[in-house]
């Protein structure tokens, strides 16, 4: 087990009464980015260690030591440098060849047996002093002891006291945040539980994404700036905190869907802002669903992402009628929900001649009061799979269950119309009715299976979604806008791709009608295909369609895939009996690709009955004597480039798996089908040809394991010097080359490696697990601009 209670976290008492205890530090929230905490970082290791990596003999075994650790020390730093604005500079190498010992029997750390914190005493009690001696109190800030890889976990007791076992990265990363008096946000013993037992997913929760609870995030914080204010180095950076509103505190129903909603600025350049909530009210340890819905954290947290706003279940859950899960679970019973919203910059800093991450990371608190004044908010018609025909009216109910009174005081609601199952809602029906229960509306005349109604309170965050998807016809003798897309989707680029749809009138008007067509700031159109605007005016006359022609707004911001909407509206008539002013149409959802990030050629590999990739990426299952020709960019561009791959054997169980969902780099177009892995034994190459020849392309080698840990050693070769670094993370760990995957821009994790004169690119990976096994997500190519 990767996460073990610290030697400081063994002096908790075990036995607490059960109660909602909301963390001490809401209401205080502590920005960090300004500046880059630079600490020096000893690092020791034993023999046993030292022993296990390659190596003729005492001096190359410490040299291969050495190696692994600059590898393991630079994704410690790129995840300390993102959360917390921290860096580790390891010490001299003449200092760290000095207590990377090489035998056993003549290293000063005692054997260890057990795992975590048992016996912990016997190194922690010792470390300050044993490496004070061996280099110098002056000469390091922090320290750390690597143990055998057999070792399991790792235990901490404060800042110079702190061991983990194996280099292995979730581990070290977890047990150097205790030596900054880190606690655990689940598995304790008292009332400072905030992830749920069974859904908890931060370095210090169930440890499986690299991220920080916001909790963890203010100890870390509350420790830099009132414990060693003064130790390493504050370099100002220049960087700009964010600003963060997570919005005003309100009364909710029980047992009801509610959206929080943040604003968030930076004004530096560059800078991409990411959002995470997290639940801060603490409990005894539980898993979801939970028994006792008054206490603790029932939400786990996400990974951080670029929307700003987080729903309550997730909206997939409200549409299957779900509010209760092993992830989150609706309070059902009067209570407080306290979320703390935190905002990270992404921001990188130029140090040393380097690009390191150096994010900006502020919160802010918001308080979700949970009322009983009647039950839940709920919709009470087309809970049916009815059928309307546009244009007719019909009556909308829901039951108000006190939600007009105090506490919660909605006196009016918004009523909207979702066109794909009960996702997104941008036909508004009334922005603003009384919320007594009942509402006569008109059914757009529009043509779609799948509408849903939302019925949302005014000034507030509640709101209730119909259970099941009913019809809507058009009536064609009567008067609306008809519109019709070319395919299920809208898709479009900010490099220029385009997408077409059309729009007519349903009955021919008795004069012009002028429809004003309105692009969000995501989107632009044309009639011509040549002139784009936000918005255009059509003249229509008669029920012929007119095609329009959309394309992606470049605004020079990284953002991965985004959606864009265009509004239909009707400006001036000369009909205005049937086709007034203000008539709308349904408008046109549009999934735009960014230009900042350039396309690449991406192989899938996924279990053999996967039927999901992501967009334009080849899907196999098996790397053995593979040959792939005229492999097309991602945009669908034909490149000439070919790809041979062969492997000695598949892995021990198979080849293709489907493997789960990750925290994935932001991509012209979404990497949400990269869901599978490959397995093989030996050697695995990826052989590159029909590149340009001498010129610098950019590599991308996804690695996962999912069946036990990864560890593998990758080498990719062109001309001039070979990039090698070494795959090495815990199950369900995706890394991006050498890093971990997360939401930055994809080619942030980039290996840059110039062509030969032949124009090909090789790939060698060897696995440095037992079994010989090694994964792969995906592989990727594309020139450097």
């Amino acid at each position: 087990m990767k996460i073990k209670l610290t030697f400081l976290l063994l002096l908790i008492p075990l036995f607490l009464t059960a109660q909602n205890v909301p963390s001490p530090f809401i209401g205080t929230n502590l920005a960090r980015g300004s500046s880059l905490r630079v600490l020096r970082l000893a690092v020791s290791v034993n023999g046993e260690f030292t022993q296990s990596v390659p190596g003729a003999n005492d001096t190359e075994k410490k040299a291969e030591v050495l190696r692994i650790m600059k590898l393991w020390i630079a994704e410690i730093n790129n995840m300390y440098g993102r959360e917390y604005s921290v860096r580790f500079e390891l010490v001299p190498d003449n200092l760290l060849l000095s207590i990377i010992y090489p035998k056993a029997a003549t290293d000063p750390w005692p054997p260890m047996w057990g795992g975590g914190c048992i016996n912990a005493a016997n190194i922690l009690n010792n470390q300050e002093s044993v490496i004070d001696n061996a280099i110098g109190a002056a000469n390091y800030d922090i320290s750390h002891v690597i143990l055998s890889s057999s070792y399991g976990g790792g235990c901490a007791g404060w800042f110079k006291a702190g061991y983990s076992s194996g280099f292995d990265i979730p581990v070290s990363r977890h047990e150097i945040g205790h030596q900054f008096s880190q606690a655990h946000t689940i598995n304790n013993g008292n009332s400072t539980n905030y992830e749920p037992e069974n859904a908890g997913r931060s370095v210090h929760g169930g440890n499986t994404d690299p991220y920080a609870h916001s909790n963890s995030y203010h100890q870390l914080a509350k420790y830099l700036l009132n414990t060693v204010p003064t130790v390493g180095k504050n370099i100002p950076t220049g960087n700009t905190v964010p600003t963060v509103n997570a919005g005003p505190d309100r009364a909710i129903p029980v047992n009801t869907p509610f959206t929080l909603f943040a604003t968030a600025s930076d004004p530096d350049v560059g800078d991409v802002l990411t959002y995470v909530w997290d639940q801060l009210d603490g409990s005894t340890m539980q898993n979801l669903p939970a028994p006792k819905k008054t206490q603790g954290a029932l939400f786990s947290r996400l990974v951080p992402s670029l929307v700003p706003s987080r729903t309550y279940p997730k909206i997939s859950s409200i549409i299957a009628n779900t509010f209760s899960t092993t992830e989150e679970d609706m309070p059902t019973l009067a209570r407080d929900l306290n979320f703390r919203l935190t905002v990270n910059d992404s921001h990188q800093f130029n140090y040393n001649g380097t690009m390191v991450n150096q994010s900006g990371t502020h919160s802010d608190d918001i308080r979700i009061t949970v009322v009983n004044n009647g039950g839940p908010f709920t919709i009470t018609s087309q809970n049916t799979a009815v059928t309307y025909t546009g244009g007719t009216n019909q009556a909308i109910t829901w039951n108000v269950n006190g939600t007009n009174l105090a506490p919660i005081n909605a006196s009016n609601v918004k009523i909207s119309l979702s066109t794909d199952g009960g996702f997104t809602y941008p036909i508004v029906i009334t922005n603003s009715t009384a919320n007594d229960g009942s509402q006569v509306v008109t059914m757009p005349n529009i043509n779609t299976t799948q509408a849903r109604i939302k019925v949302q309170a005014v000034d507030n965050y509640f709101f209730a979604i119909n259970s099941s998807n009913f019809t809507i016809t058009p009536n064609t003798s009567i008067a609306g806008i008809g519109i019709s897309v070319t395919a299920e989707n809208t898709l479009v680029s900010e490099n220029g791709q385009t997408d077409t749809y059309s729009v007519r009138l349903l009955t021919t008007p008795s004069g012009a009608v002028l429809l004003n067509l309105t692009a969000d700031n995501q989107t632009e159109i044309s009639l011509d295909g040549t002139n784009f605007s936000s918005s255009r005016t059509i003249v229509l006359n008669n029920t012929t369609p007119r095609t329009i022609i959309v394309r992606g707004k470049s605004d020079n911001r990284s953002e991965g895939t985004h959606s864009g909407l265009i509004q239909h509206s009707i400006s001036a008539s000369d009909d205005l009996v049937n086709y007034p002013l203000g008539m709308n149409g349904q408008p046109v959802s549009v999934s735009v690709a960014d230009a900042q990030i350039p396309p690449i050629i991406g192989i899938d590999f996924d279990a053999t009955s996967s039927t999901t990739s992501p967009t334009n990426w080849v899907r196999i299952s098996d790397i053995r004597n593979q040959s792939l020709t005229n492999i097309p960019l991602d945009d669908g561009t034909p490149t000439g480039i070919d790809l041979s791959m062969n492997a000695t054997n598949c892995g021990i169980g198979g080849c293709g798996f489907t493997s789960s969902t990750f925290s994935l780099p932001q991509h012209a177009r979404s990497l949400s089908g990269l869901t599978g892995v490959t397995y093989a034994r030996g050697t695995a190459t990826f052989n590159w040809s029909g590149l340009q020849a001498n010129t610098k392309y950019v590599v991308f080698v996804f690695g996962v394991g999912v069946f036990g840990p990864m560890n593998q050693s990758v080498t990719i070769e062109g001309s001039g010097n070979p990039v090698s670094f070494t795959q090495n993370a815990s199950s369900n760990i995706l890394l991006v080359n050498d890093q971990v995957s997360s939401p930055k821009p994809l080619p942030t994790f980039g290996k840059i490696i110039t062509s030969s004169p032949s124009g090909t690119i090789n790939i060698t990976v060897t696995s440095n697990l037992a079994s010989t096994e090694m994964s792969f997500a995906g592989i990727g190519i594309r020139k450097m601009d």
